[in-house]
Parts: C-alpha cells; sequence; structure tokens
C-alpha cells in the first residue's frame, strides 16, 4: 500500500522503480494493486512506466480476475504510440481471455473489434491477432473485413486474412477470401 500511494504522490523520479518492486512482489504473492496504478496507462506517462503498468497488470491477471474497467484500460493501451507497450497489451489481453469465461472473452472482443476503425495500422493489425488468437472473428463485422481485405496497407490485409485461418466461414466469408486470389501483391494472393 505505501507503494501505490507513493505512484500517488512521489516523484516521477521514482515510479520505474516503485513499480519493478511491486512486479516482483507480484511474483509470491496475490495482491490487488491493480486499481492504484491502472490511471498509469494512459499516454502521458512515460512509456517504460506505460510498459510496466501492463506488465503488472499482467501479472496480476494470471493470479486473479480484472475487473473490467482495467481490461478496457488494457485495450486502449493497444492504442499506446510506443511499441513495447501494444506489444504488452496484447500479451495480457491474450491470456485474460484464455483464463476467463466466454462473457469475459466477449466483452474483450467486442472492445477490441472497434479498434479495427481507428487510423494507427499498429492497433489494427494487433487487433486482428488477438481477435484471431481468441478465436472471435466472427464478431469484426463482414464489411470491415472485406474493406481491411482491400486496404492499402499489405500488413492489414495480411493480418484480416490470416484471421480467417481455421475460423467456420459462411459463403460470405469465402467469397471475401476468394477476392484477395485478385490482390496485387503475391504474397497475399499465395495466402
Amino acid at each position: 500500500p505505501t507503494m501505490v500511494r507513493l505512484l500517488n504522490d512521489g516523484p516521477p523520479s521514482l515510479h520505474d522503480k516503485i513499480l519493478g518492486s511491486i512486479r516482483e512482489i507480484l511474483n509470491v504473492a496475490d495482491v490487488p494493486y491493480h486499481a492504484g496504478i491502472a490511471k498509469y496507462l494512459g499516454s502521458g506517462a512515460p512509456s517504460n512506466l506505460r510498459y510496466h503498468t501492463l506488465w503488472v497488470l499482467h501479472a496480476w491477471g494470471k493470479r486473479q480476475k480484472l475487473p473490467e474497467h482495467v481490461v478496457l484500460e488494457m485495450v486502449e493501451a493497444l492504442k499506446d504510440p510506443a511499441r513495447d507497450p501494444r506489444s504488452m497489451a496484447s500479451t495480457s489481453l491474450k491470456g485474460l481471455a484464455r483464463r476467463n469465461s466466454a462473457e469475459d472473452v466477449a466483452t474483450v472482443a467486442m472492445a477490441i473489434s472497434k479498434l479495427l476503425r481507428v487510423q494507427e495500422q499498429n492497433t489494427r493489425e494487433l487487433a486482428w491477432d488477438i481477435l484471431s488468437d481468441l478465436g472471435e472473428v466472427e464478431r469484426v463485422p463482414l464489411l470491415v473485413l472485406e474493406e481491411d481485405l482491400k486496404d492499402t496497407h499489405i500488413s492489414i490485409r495480411k493480418a484480416a486474412l490470416q484471421s480467417l485461418g481455421g475460423f467456420d466461414s459462411g459463403r460470405a466469408h469465402v467469397q471475401a477470401i476468394a477476392g484477395c486470389l485478385n490482390d496485387a501483391d503475391a504474397r497475399i494472393r499465395k495466402l
């Protein structure tokens, strides 16, 4: 509790070390510190602080269920401008959904599917990857899928197409996939 108070009141120069200490505590004890640190996911905090915050939440989520509002903060972290926080948020969300109920997975998937409409290319790629990993691609509207299969960025087209692997596609999805056979890039046609 003293450490969490220091995160709120102490000098910013100590934040990184404090989170590192909380991280070590989480390796050996079950402690509900998520409420005191989730606010450090905001873009106003330094990227290393955002990363360590996500790491701590990830560690805590392995032991106990995280509150929905914290999980949704982690979904928002997929839009982080720095790569490391985005990657940690992705890892955490995949793990959380695997450990939680179908209803929890649906909540995560619905929040993530909305990120397919943001401008950031990296975020959209991560969103497709997580939805595929969770087996929740069917939550994506067909129109959104069709648009991303024709996106100007090959990485988006590839991520959207790969997400359909193993997906029990309906006729409309098969038609959307077949349309990729006309893609200008040979890598997409091969996939």
